[in-house]
């Protein structure tokens, strides 16, 4: 993609839910954007900035960046400025959503900086293409090793986005796993450490429900 400065990039999800009486409620924000507004239209918006998530300044500080679903919209910024930066550090990107073929959001751009070297390494999980759910914290296990190694012997910084009451939980529930299988830590020791990787930047998360 180009980067086209006063143009901003959205990435939306239509949110749709029932109630206990089993009325479909739609969000109010999702529904006028998808539903309501026509090419051409105009809305006032305010920006929210997120002052604690944005990529490290040090471009060569290794980066692995778990999302899903539109958790990826953020991490699109994040490997553009790789692109530009000199003696880039690897990027490691983690992507999950429903079906790859209606839900693989970016996937040729995703594809093409993966091509070129800008994404190291790039896997993809689509958790309602097969029978079996598979989501991305089984990618996270099935590589808990080589994880382990990029955060403890090569300094990655983590990064997190996605639903709160799913990736949230369960990316905290496997990196405790993965750092005492494949770490020197045990189920005690390892809840310090990630406390302090949080609080130093090491560690990121931004979570939405």
């Amino acid at each position: 993609s180009v980067i086209t400065p006063g143009r901003l990039q959205l990435t939306v999800a239509l949110h749709q839910w029932q109630d206990e009486e089993g009325k479909v409620h739609t969000g109010g924000a999702s529904g006028m954007l998808c539903h309501e507004l026509q090419s051409g239209d105009h809305f006032n918006a305010r920006l929210l900035p997120h002052a604690e998530f944005h990529a490290p300044e040090n471009a060569r500080r290794p980066l692995i960046l778990i999302a899903t679903g539109c958790g990826i919209a953020p991490f699109i910024g994040f490997i553009e400025q790789r692109k530009y930066a000199a003696n880039a550090a690897p990027v490691w990107l983690m992507f999950g959503n429903r079906w790859r073929d209606v839900d693989y959001l970016y996937r040729e751009q995703l594809e093409a900086h993966h091509r070129h070297g800008v994404i190291s390494r790039l896997d993809t999980v689509f958790s309602r293409d097969q029978q079996e759910r598979i989501h991305v914290t089984d990618k996270m296990r099935e590589q808990g090793q080589e994880l382990a190694r990029w955060l403890l012997e090569e300094d990655a910084a983590l990064y997190v986005c996605g639903r709160g009451s799913t990736l949230g939980k369960g990316v905290d529930q496997v990196l405790r796993e993965i750092l005492v299988q494949h770490g020197p830590y045990t189920s005690e020791s390892v809840e310090p450490l990630i406390e302090q990787w949080s609080a130093d930047g090491k560690l990121r998360r931004d979570l939405f429900d």
